[in-house]
């Protein structure tokens, strides 16, 4: 499912009893950044044929340099460079180091009860196993509707009979998200951290930040906005959303701040008509504004 043709630009391939061995066979793609540039991976070991319809994998991969891909399905490009091993019968499995030199990941979230087209491929049941390691200093890009942040971080990626795992954290080192007609400044450092457990739902500890248009009560033509601080735990599946420490707001303003713009107190008050834009708001799908 990748967009860019894998080539062969040398390969020493031979036959011994039942055993076929590969002697540094050198494949390449054009670097999509530069199509003059051939980036290379290059493999070397064997396979054993143990019947007709069964083959045994015993294959180093290596990626001695930047190699650029993109996939077909999404809107997912990168450059990685590192060293796997492919070992077992038919449906082997993939084992390694991987460092994302960079990414941008530009498709959009898949929202309940949809799935990513990618996703749907890497899960078919003919998929091999996977345990890579991937390091990822910085300049791992999401841009898409809902998160526009560069992340750093390590992950361990399992897959077992097309059913994934993760293992690791990733921290952001700057970013925005987008919520309502809101947009969050996300403080560097927040994290999303991934335990080893059956299905993706890692834990959350994001500081996030968003103003709120608004007005001193004692004088309607001065103008003060009001800073809305709010920290997101627990679950990707049940997050707890809160203000921050020593914020002057409680867990039921950030809702009516957020949809309404909408905050009153003694001293200030968000503008914006509370009843028309919960009016609007609550017109639009829900659904689609929970996801």
């Amino acid at each position: 499912d990748l967009r860019d043709t894998l080539f062969t630009d040398s390969a020493e391939v031979t036959m011994e009893d039942n055993q076929i061995v590969l002697d540094r066979v050198e494949t390449y793609v054009y670097d999509f950044r530069n199509k003059k540039r051939k980036s290379y991976a290059i493999l070397d070991g064997g396979l054993v044929v143990r019947s007709l319809d069964t083959l045994f994998y015993d294959i180093d991969v290596t990626l001695p340099r930047e190699f650029p891909f993109r996939y077909e399905l999404e809107d997912i490009i990168g450059v990685a460079e590192g060293d796997l091993h492919i070992e077992g019968d038919n449906t082997p499995k993939v084992t390694g180091d991987l460092q994302l030199i960079t990414m941008r990941y530009e498709a959009e979230f898949a929202r309940a009860g949809e799935g990513s087209p990618l996703m749907q491929t890497l899960n078919s049941g003919a998929s091999w196993d996977l345990d890579i390691n991937f390091d990822i200093p910085s300049n791992y890009w999401i841009k898409n509707s809902d998160v526009d942040a560069e992340l750093w971080g390590a992950i361990n990626l399992i897959r077992e009979s097309g059913n994934y795992r993760f293992v690791g954290d990733m921290t952001f080192l700057r970013g925005r998200g987008f919520l309502f007609d809101k947009t969050f400044r996300i403080d560097a450092g927040s994290t999303v951290i991934f335990e080893d457990i059956e299905y993706l739902n890692p834990r959350l500890n994001i500081t996030a930040w968003t103003r709120i248009p608004g007005q001193r009560r004692e004088s309607d033509s001065v103008r003060e906005d009001i800073d809305l601080c709010v920290r997101v735990t627990g679950t990707l599946d049940a997050p707890q959303i809160d203000p921050c420490e020593g914020s002057q707001f409680s867990q039921g303003d950030i809702l009516p701040l957020i949809v309404a713009n909408y905050y009153s107190s003694d001293t200030a008050q968000a503008s914006g008509q509370f009843s028309q834009r919960a009016l609007d708001y609550l017109g639009r799908p829900l659904s689609q504004a929970g996801e």
